[in-house]
């Protein structure tokens, strides 16, 4: 017997490291996903995949406006789940994160310029030149 197959299967950030995938949901359930003590928490199960993804807050509030809050509703909707760096505690670790399927996760702009520099030149300019 498998150590593994005592405890709930549900997948982790190490499951989508060569990117995102797209699933769609078979079934919406309520169990219990602790281990010394007794958590229940909504778990998603997607057609063809055994394992599931509890579904944290973070990721409940992104689904709401779309499927709605009649749980009955959800099998047959594709999402995606991707890892991003997230908060947990004081530590910054690799969490899953869900989307609909199209969409991109919004990240601020990075700037290559250091901060206090002068603007990127605009389209077709060609940028400080010496002497100018």
């Amino acid at each position: 017997m498998k150590v593994s197959s005592l405890y709930g299967s549900y997948f982790k950030s190490e499951d989508f490291e060569h990117g995102p995938r797209t699933l769609v949901i078979s079934r919406f359930e309520h169990e219990d996903v602790g281990s010394d003590k007794k958590e229940m928490k909504p778990v998603l199960y997607f057609e063809g995949h055994e394992k599931g993804l509890v579904l944290n807050a973070t990721n409940k509030n992104t689904l709401l406006p779309t499927f709605g809050d009649e749980s009955d509703d959800w099998p047959g909707q594709a999402i995606e789940i991707y890892v991003a760096d997230v908060q947990f505690g004081e530590k910054m670790v690799k969490g899953l994160r869900v989307r609909l399927p199209g969409t991109q996760a919004t990240q601020p702009a990075q700037s290559t310029q250091p901060a206090g520099g002068p603007p990127p030149p605009e389209a077709g300019d060609p940028g400080p030149v010496a002497g100018r």
